[in-house]
């Protein structure tokens, strides 16, 4: 019975101690954003814009043309990222949407970080 006693204990130290050592970043935190869509022979390079909120607000961050997949960027988090792709497939033009919030969790001491971000701007086969 007394060992059964002294489980708990022992994970409560350990967990305050461990606490104890930690030091908190204050922010702001940054995150990864990965960005994935499709380069074929039809679309050799895309136009690739990113916004801050969702695109209907247009508050573009920035456009660049890209020729490989996945790209990556630093950006803060806590914040809702949108990005568009146009493809020509035929004489017409698609354009790929996705977006989500960069999210912040926390760990174990309940220091704050950045949680990596994926959008999908891929073509459907």
């Amino acid at each position: 019975m007394r060992k059964l006693l002294l489980i708990p204990v022992f994970v409560l130290v350990a967990m305050c101690i461990h606490c104890d050592d930690c030091a908190c970043d204050p922010g702001p935190f940054f995150g990864e954003l990965k960005v994935r869509f499709t380069i074929n022979e039809e679309n050799p390079e895309v136009l690739l814009t990113i916004f801050e909120g969702k695109i209907e607000k247009q508050d573009t961050l920035f456009s660049e043309w890209v020729t490989e997949s996945p790209v990556y960027y630093d950006l803060q988090a806590g914040k809702y990222y949108s990005a568009t792709v146009t493809y020509s497939k035929g004489i017409r033009q698609i354009v790929a949407v996705d977006g989500k919030k960069m999210t912040i969790g926390s760990d174990d001491c309940d220091c704050d970080y950045a949680e990596n971000l994926s959008l999908n701007l891929k073509l459907a086969d």
